[in-house]
């Protein structure tokens, strides 16, 4: 590239130089010409000026002290030569030759006497003609002078421009070469030779030419990961808010505009006060300029409640909102069921304490007294082992363990186990009304045999003597329904949690443990199930579970 650049420029130069020279030559011959008419034509009036047709010798050698030689000659009117200042040879006529017969023009000639190239000039003075001449070598010295000197001139400056542009080209290309072999490198890896030895302008366009499109491939793939994360952000199930070292807001997800209930016109780059009036939160955003410390609050919006993280990174505060409702509300439930627990637990416990007590103190002694007390420990101790047992069969339900899942028929489920209630129907003179139609499921057998025992037992429980318990499965679908006593419709959404009694002085009695229908909500939100509940007070309940068809689930 630099030689091919020195090369053109160089070019350039002389070109330019010749044509300033020959230009230059061509003007000042031209003056030059214009100049030699003009001083000849001064001769010639200072001549005719002088000449008074009896001075021809005075007039022949007016002009001989001057540096140029300047032919005089003096000619009447029948063309004879009286005098002439360079010959001595007048017996030519000279009436028809060109300067005379067109007086004041100039006619360039040789000479017939003298046999040289002269420039002629004449004019009529007083009965004569005077011409002067020139020697055109003497006028042609003049112009080969200033064509050797600026011939030369030409040649020095012709020098020092290749020299001044050789040494520019190495200033200023030297980088511009190293540039280009780093933009090879970098554009072509494979090719590393040919980016150490390319020295040209086409290697310098083809390198721009691949940074450009490898430029516009980077902005293309960072435009692509920035509509990802964008989209990533915009989707996440949590608020992003970024706040700038201005505190407005720099960024803020659509999460954060519809949980704040904002549009995004209306708080993007204005000030973080507009987002939140909440006290705490704004005190923590400016603390947070002050700490790298995470600073955790919360806030409740719409009935949920939200964990706000603030952390300050580079001059940026960013602030994370996450619904934290669920968790808050599992440990109340936790908290409640512990409470529950305890409190279902001390119940029989205290009564098994208290009947030792006597026993042991002597304040029962008849052996009459000691049985009931024993058999009353018994039943209290039965009451907390079923409470127990079904709080560790919650318990492995909400653990969401795997189970091998296997072909259940539950119209033998539901005949087996009213066979296991034979006891308590009988005992409460209830007429059961099967109507069965053979339904296969795939499930886990013990968690079927749970769920249908536990609507049938409450069936029993909850049922009047001589009352009435119909118990239908058809396309997948059973229902219990009873004749008992019913449930209260504000009760309805709230016999599936954890020991919730309708009457609990009744349940107590029966020794209901207040899990069972939990259990049983929890067997169907494992399997998809659907259950629904009516009851009306004093009429009867009835339960219905929609199991799922194997052939289409």
């Amino acid at each position: 590239m630099k030689k091919r650049l020195i090369l053109i420029n160089s070019l350039i130069i002389v070109f330019a130089l010749l044509f300033s020279l020959i230009y230059n030559i061509v003007l000042f011959s031209n003056m030059n010409k214009s100049n030699t008419r003009q001083e000849l034509s001064n001769y010639l009036n200072i001549a005719t000026q002088v000449y008074d047709s009896t001075n021809e010798d005075e007039v022949t050698h007016l002009f001989d002290d001057s540096n140029k030689k300047i032919r005089v000659t003096i000619i009447d009117l029948d063309g004879n030569v009286i005098a002439d200042s360079f010959s001595e040879d007048i017996s030519s006529n000279h009436l028809f030759r060109e300067e005379i017969k067109n007086l004041g023009t100039f006619v360039e000639r040789k000479s017939t006497s003298l046999g040289i190239n002269m420039l002629y000039v004449a004019a009529k003075d007083d009965g004569h003609y005077i011409r002067v001449a020139l020697e055109i070598s003497s006028i042609d010295k003049y112009v080969w002078n200033y064509v050797l000197t600026d011939g030369l001139t030409t040649l020095v400056l012709l020098a020092l421009s290749v020299g001044v542009l050789i040494l520019m080209l190495r200033k200023y290309l030297e980088p511009l070469s190293k540039a280009t072999k780093k933009l090879q490198l970098i554009t072509d890896m494979e090719n590393l030779d040919s980016a150490n030895n390319s020295d040209s302008m086409e290697s310098l366009v083809s390198s721009l030419d691949k940074a450009s499109d490898m430029i516009s491939f980077q902005m293309e793939s960072l435009k692509e990961e920035k509509d990802k994360i964008f989209y990533i952000i915009n989707h996440i199930s949590q608020g992003l808010i970024i706040i700038d070292s201005q505190d407005n807001v720099d960024m803020i997800n659509d999460y954060a505009l519809k949980l704040l209930d904002l549009e995004l016109e209306d708080i993007l780059h204005k000030n973080y006060i507009y987002c939140f009036r909440n006290k705490e939160i704004n005190e923590n955003i400016e603390l947070a300029r002050k700490s790298k410390d995470i600073l955790i609050s919360e806030i409740v919006i719409g009935g949920f409640t939200y964990q706000v993280g603030i952390n300050q990174f580079d001059d940026k505060i960013a602030i994370l909102l996450t619904d934290i409702t669920k968790q808050k509300n599992l440990d109340s439930m936790k908290r409640e069921f512990f409470q529950n627990a305890s409190h279902e637990l001390k119940s029989p416990l205290t009564s098994i304490i208290g009947y030792q007590q006597m026993i042991k103190e002597g304040i029962v002694t008849d052996e009459q007294g000691i049985k009931d007390a024993t058999a009353k420990t018994l039943i209290e101790a039965n009451r907390m082992n079923d409470i127990i047992i079904e709080m560790l069969d919650l318990s492995k339900l909400e653990s969401q363990i795997r189970y091998e899942l296997e072909e259940v028929e539950l119209s033998q489920v539901i005949e087996e186990t009213l066979r296991g209630f034979e006891n308590e129907i009988l005992a409460k003179n209830i007429k059961v009304v099967k109507k069965l139609a053979p339904n296969v499921i795939m499930s886990h057998k013990d968690h079927v045999y749970t769920l249908i025992k536990n609507i049938i037992d409450n069936a029993i429980k909850y049922n009047k003597d001589g009352g009435t318990i119909v118990v239908t499965l058809k396309n997948y679908q059973l229902s219990v329904e009873d004749t008992g006593v019913g449930i209260e419709e504000k009760s309805l959404s709230r016999i599936f949690e954890r020991f919730y009694r309708v009457d609990k002085a009744k349940s107590k009695t029966l020794g209901s443990t207040g899990l069972g229908l939990a259990i049983v909500k929890h067997i169907c939100i494992m399997y998809k199930y659907e259950i629904k509940v009516t009851s009306k007070l004093g009429v009867g309940s009835k339960f219905t579970i929609s199991f799922k068809n194997p052939l289409t689930n």
